[in-house]
């Protein structure tokens, strides 16, 4: 084989591969919509034991996404919504408002590098 018929078979051997941690941080930026959503909801009815569970559950997916994983702003993220949730449970207001600003910020800035417009 010449080597531009090797670089052609690298070339789609790659596309694969790097199109697989878009794709996770596509599958943890909806997750992270629908527990922001799911957040609100609990905070609205004051459910302690809902709001509880959505802090176990963004833990979980905090441990699944390793920090060396890319998309560090989606990682920055669910620190943030930990850090809210616990505030909130805390009862530290001031604390709550500004997680919950750091969180928005970034999930702003990773629904921006998801859609490869960063």
């Amino acid at each position: 084989m010449n080597s531009a018929a090797l670089s052609l078979l690298a070339l789609f051997i790659a596309l694969p591969a790097t199109a697989a941690p878009r794709d996770d941080a596509r599958a943890l930026l909806d997750w992270l919509h629908v527990a922001r959503d799911e957040i609100n909801r609990a905070g609205e009815a004051k459910d302690l034991v809902a709001l509880q569970r959505l802090r176990r559950d963004t833990e979980q997916q905090l441990n699944a996404w390793p920090s060396s994983a890319g998309f560090p702003d989606c990682r920055a993220a669910l620190v943030n919504m930990v850090d809210f949730l616990n505030a909130y449970q805390r009862k530290d207001y001031a604390g709550r408002d500004r997680k919950g600003a750091h969180f928005r910020q970034d999930l702003a800035d990773c629904e921006r590098a998801v859609a490869g417009r960063w």
